[in-house]
């Protein structure tokens, strides 16, 4: 089974990096962790990971503890590190296995570290999702993106991030379903998408630019 371990603290960005891996169709399972405690937990007492996707800064923890770590237990596991940028960290080991990857990374270079890092494993590579899928979902002016959101507009984002309805969102912060409506129509408009979840997508992405 491949199983691909996100570890993020934040989770607008795990909801994305779930998204972009799923959209590979190659991973049976996909775990989530955020916090440093889940993580101990995941690594040393789940099944071993076929692919890990971390931000050792937004749980905590130093980049060079975690892959010491990860490499004590699961040696054969491909780790694609998030790196922020004014992050000062001791300079990786040389290791095929390892990929660093700047914090605003699009979504094609995430998908891209994925799945070479699957076909790294001498598995039988399935038929990926078509670049056509992740069409506008690469980068753009991300930083005028959440410039241009308003703070009820990032509030409801969260919130739908979370998977809550529109009905469940006017009810948590007291306005009217068809101004949560409206709401979520303009953000689409924003962030040049046509869904929610490529909204939740794209605002994670342009978060991660912003370095939140």
């Amino acid at each position: 089974m491949s199983r691909a371990l996100i570890i993020d603290g934040y989770e607008l960005f795990r909801i994305s990096l779930r998204e972009i891996l799923s959209a590979t169709g190659q991973f049976d399972k996909i775990d989530e962790v955020a916090s440093s405690g889940d993580f101990i937990s995941a690594v040393t007492n789940d099944a071993p990971a076929t692919l890990a996707v971390i931000h050792p800064c937004s749980i905590g923890l130093n980049e060079s503890e975690c892959l010491r770590l990860f490499r004590r237990v699961m040696p054969d596991a491909h780790i694609v590190v998030f790196r922020d940028k004014d992050t000062a960290e001791t300079p990786t080991p040389p290791d095929k296995n390892i990929t660093i990857l700047p914090r605003d990374a699009n979504s094609t270079d995430v998908r891209d570290a994925a799945l070479g890092a699957y076909s790294r494993t001498g598995k039988q590579m399935g038929t990926a999702a078509p670049l056509s899928k992740y069409k506008g979902m690469g980068r753009w002016d991300q930083r005028s993106a959440t410039e241009h959101l308003s703070k009820r507009q990032r509030e409801i984002m969260a919130m739908v991030a979370e998977g809550m309805a529109n009905k469940e969102i006017a009810h948590r912060i007291g306005i009217a379903e068809g101004t949560v409506k409206a709401h979520i129509h303009a953000v689409f408009r924003a962030l040049g998408v046509n869904n929610r979840t490529q909204a939740v997508v794209r605002y994670g992405s342009a978060l991660r630019h912003s370095g939140y």
